[in-house]
């Protein structure tokens, strides 16, 4: 089995000078260095993964921990070097981000994606068939096409 990603719907709801929708449906602080005291609320529409893309904020003095610039999701802080790797959420759920008014960096960039299975099938040889049948590369059982690419897949085998 292998695994396609497919974009997860994201909205800023408030905070929105500071944090937008990029043209791939990821949410970004906006282009080049966030700024000090910056604050917004992002809405995840499905559930999903969420990960970083790009991350590169305040490293914090290690025995303080995240205080200072940071992305919660749930109740945890992703701040310094460690930005969020495939973390679950669900549809109605909200993520933030907050900067203190001090030290700035590059900023940061979090996809939502979902799973979707995808099963992989063998070529196969039917009994009593000369010509060997060959099945898509992969169905996606959770797609519109899900349906069509099983039937067109039974039709070559019954021939």
């Amino acid at each position: 089995m292998g695994v396609a990603l497919i974009n997860v719907a994201l909205g800023v709801t408030s905070g929105e000078g500071f944090c937008q929708i990029d043209a791939n449906g990821c949410v970004t602080d906006g282009a080049g260095v966030y700024g000090d005291g910056e604050a917004c609320t992002i809405a995840v529409l499905e559930d999903g993964l969420l990960t970083a893309t790009e991350w590169a904020v305040e490293i914090p003095n290690p025995s303080h921990g995240c205080i200072s610039d940071y992305v919660t999701i749930g109740s945890t802080r992703y701040c310094g070097s460690l930005g969020p790797n495939g973390v679950a959420v669900a549809a109605g759920s909200t993520f933030s981000w907050r900067s203190d008014g001090s030290v700035i960096g590059a900023g940061w960039t979090i996809c939502a994606q979902r799973p979707t299975t995808m099963i992989s099938m063998p070529e196969l040889e039917v009994y009593g068939n000369p010509a060997r049948v060959t099945p898509p590369v992969a169905v996606r059982v959770d797609s519109a096409e899900a349906t069509t690419n099983v039937t067109a897949f039974a039709s070559q085998l019954l021939g």
